[in-house]
């Protein structure tokens, strides 16, 4: 995740504050009533909570190209989190006035990678930069993904095991080869010199490596040859490789996909370019490319994820994705 700078931030809630006054003034010049304009003036900010606590976007987050996000990952934060940001800043506003700026740009004194403000301390947030230049970056030297639901009890005993002093004990019964050979190794050891047991050591070394695949390669299953994607809208594509979809999907300045999925929707919720996607041993997954309306993995209960921008999330056999108000299944080919 590339954190997005500070002034972008401020310049984002500039905007809302901005939209808030717009909307409230315009609905008390048209109806004349300071009743109305005051529901105007608490229904914008609420609205804006919500939409960022689902999607980690708000009117100036879109247009200034950044994202609020969980400060564990990038996923949308939720409404709860999105509230208590809201609230943090409400409270720097009642205390001075104009504490709410203070609070928003409180990010610049943190020492920590994540830039956080104080609201997003205690919210447990972030905002990252989703600009075409980040995602740019990001295509070149992708950042750590999420690790999958189920997928976290498997890495973390793995990454321990391939620390751990007695670790090279443990891969042999795991890995399915018997060449490791520590068992015949400590026999030479009697009888060569001493020189003997480093180079038996010196490929046990390495072992560690191919141990730690193999112990993550069960629960993944060789690439599929390919997925067919089906729309709620009654479209299907068959895909073996990287592609975009969208209204209208174009490619970045030096990115190359192999499909470009161009998606039927009247209610435009579906952006110009909203998604990427790909295969690799994980399955199918989905990189939202800052989309306005957001990108969500599905479980096959039904439970969304809301994916954030930059994030690659693998997509369930049972699962779905949703971007904007349509909706699309990825079934593996059998061969």
């Amino acid at each position: 995740m590339t954190v997005a700078p500070v002034g972008r931030r401020v310049a984002a809630f500039a905007v809302d504050l901005t939209t808030t006054a717009v909307v409230t003034l315009g609905v008390y010049l048209l109806t004349d009533s300071f009743l109305l304009a005051g529901l105007a003036l608490v229904e914008v900010p609420v609205g804006l909570c919500v939409w960022e606590g689902r999607s980690g976007l708000t009117v100036g987050n879109a247009l200034l190209r950044v994202r609020t996000v969980r400060a564990d990952g990038p996923f949308a934060p939720g409404i709860a989190q999105s509230a208590v940001r809201g609230l943090v800043v409400l409270a720097g506003f009642l205390v001075a006035t104009v504490g709410q700026w203070v609070v928003v740009a409180s990010g610049a004194w943190d020492r920590g990678p994540l830039k956080q403000g104080w609201h997003d301390s205690l919210a447990k947030t972030t905002m990252i930069d989703v600009s075409r230049r980040a995602l740019a970056q990001r295509t070149e030297h992708p950042a750590d993904e999420p690790v999958p639901p189920g997928a976290a009890a498997l890495s973390v005993p793995s990454a321990l095991g391939a620390g751990a002093p007695g670790s090279a004990a443990e891969p042999p019964p795991t890995v399915p080869v018997p060449v490791v050979a520590p068992v015949h190794s400590p026999q030479f050891s009697q009888a060569l010199p001493s020189w003997a047991p480093p180079r038996s050591a010196a490929p046990e070394a390495s072992a560690p490596g191919p141990a730690v695949e193999s112990l993550s390669a069960p629960p993944r299953r060789a690439p599929a040859e390919g997925f067919l994607l089906s729309f709620d809208n009654g479209q299907s594509f068959t895909v073996h490789g990287s592609g975009l979809v969208g209204r209208r999907p174009r490619s970045a300045a030096g990115e190359r996909h192999d499909d470009l999925l161009v998606v039927d929707d009247d209610l435009r919720s579906v952006s110009k370019t909203h998604l990427e996607f790909g295969i690799d041993d994980g399955g199918f997954w989905v990189t939202d490319r800052g989309s306005t309306n957001g990108t969500s993995v599905l479980t096959a209960h039904g439970e969304p994820l809301d994916v954030a921008a930059g994030a690659r999330v693998h997509v369930p056999a049972d699962g779905s994705v949703r971007v904007g108000r349509r909706q699309f299944t990825a079934r593996a080919l059998t061969r």
